[in-house]
C-alpha cells in the first residue's frame, strides 16, 4: 500500500520480492505503508550475499522487519538451494533494523532462533507456545513477545501480560483450527505494534478481516451440503498446515483433491 502526503491510498496490492521496492520510486510525496522485501528468497542469484541490494531489498532502514519462518519453498528455482541459503537470504532484511527499529522473529523456528544469536539489535518474538523457553528468557529480561496462551493471543512485555483477542474471534483462524493463521496473526500483531498501532486497533484488525477478502487462502464453502476447504498451499510446510487444519475441523469423511501451481 502506498500513501500520499495526506495519507490517501494511491496504490495497493501484493508486491513481494523486488517488485515491492518500486513503491519507493513512484514520485515525490509518496511513501509505502508496508513493503515486502522477499518472497521465498527470490534474488536471482546463487547467494543472498551476492545481490543483497540488487533485487530483493529496496531500503536501507526500516522501523520494523519480520521473518515468519524458514521452510522449503521454491528451493532451486530462484538461487537458494537449501534451507541454510534461504535463511541467509531472508536474514538480509535484518540489516534494515540493525541500528534502530525492531526485528520480529518466530520463536518456534529453530533456524531463526539459532541465527538470532548473531543479531545485535532489538528483537520481538512471537510463538504458539506460551512456555517457549526463548520467549521466557526474553520476557524475563524485559523484552517483548506475542504468544498464544490457550486460546488467547497475549502481548508480554517484561512481567506485564495484555490480552489482544481470542483465536476463535479471528475469522481466518477458523475457530482456532488454522493454527498457521494464528501464528500469522501473532506475527501481524507484533509487526503493527512495532509500527505504533495500539492493541485496540490490532484487535479490531484481526477480528474484522474477512475470508472473502482473501480468496484462495483458507476459504470454506458449502457446496450441496458438503464443506469445501480451498487453499493455495504449494509447499511441504503449507501442506502440513492445511492437513492439520482439515483434521481439526469436524467431518464424517474427508477427501483430498489437489493440483499444483505449475512450477
Amino acid at each position: 500500500m502506498v500513501l500520499d502526503a495526506i495519507d490517501r491510498v494511491t496504490d495497493g496490492g501484493n508486491l513481494p520480492g523486488y517488485g515491492g521496492r518500486f513503491c519507493f520510486t513512484l514520485g515525490p510525496g509518496l511513501h509505502p505503508l508496508c513493503c515486502s522485501g522477499f518472497q521465498t528468497g527470490k534474488l536471482g542469484a546463487r547467494s543472498g550475499r551476492d545481490v543483497a541490494w540488487c533485487r530483493g531489498l529496496g531500503v536501507e532502514h526500516a522501523d520494523a522487519a519480520l521473518i515468519t519462518n524458514i521452510a522449503e519453498d521454491h528451493l532451486g528455482d530462484f538461487g537458494s538451494q537449501s534451507l541454510e541459503e534461504l535463511l541467509d537470504i531472508k536474514w538480509i532484511v535484518s540489516r534494515t533494523v540493525r541500528e534502530r527499529g525492531r526485528l520480529i522473529l518466530n520463536a518456534d523456528d529453530g533456524l531463526l532462533v539459532e541465527k538470532s544469536a548473531s543479531f545485535v539489535g532489538d528483537i520481538v518474538w512471537f510463538s504458539l507456545r506460551n512456555d517457549n523457553p526463548i520467549v521466557d528468557t526474553h520476557t524475563n529480561d524485559g523484552g517483548v513477545a506475542f504468544v498464544l496462551d490457550g486460546d488467547e493471543l497475549i502481548k508480554i512485555e517484561g512481567g506485564l501480560r495484555e490480552l489482544i483477542c481470542h483465536d476463535h474471534e479471528i475469522p481466518i483462524a477458523l475457530g482456532g483450527a488454522a493454527r498457521h493463521n494464528v501464528a500469522n496473526a501473532l506475527a501481524a500483531a507484533a509487526l503493527t505494534w512495532c509500527l505504533g498501532s495500539t492493541l485496540s486497533d490490532i484487535r479490531h484488525g484481526l477480528t474484522t478481516m474477512s475470508q472473502d477478502e482473501n480468496p484462495g487462502r483458507c476459504n470454506i464453502y458449502d457446496v450441496g451440503g458438503t464443506k469445501v476447504l480451498l487453499d493455495f498451499a504449494h509447499n511441504p510446510h503449507a501442506m502440513h498446515a492445511l492437513f492439520d487444519m482439515a483434521e481439526a475441523l469436524p467431518a464424517k469423511r474427508r477427501a483430498l483433491c489437489f493440483g499444483q501451481a505449475g512450477d
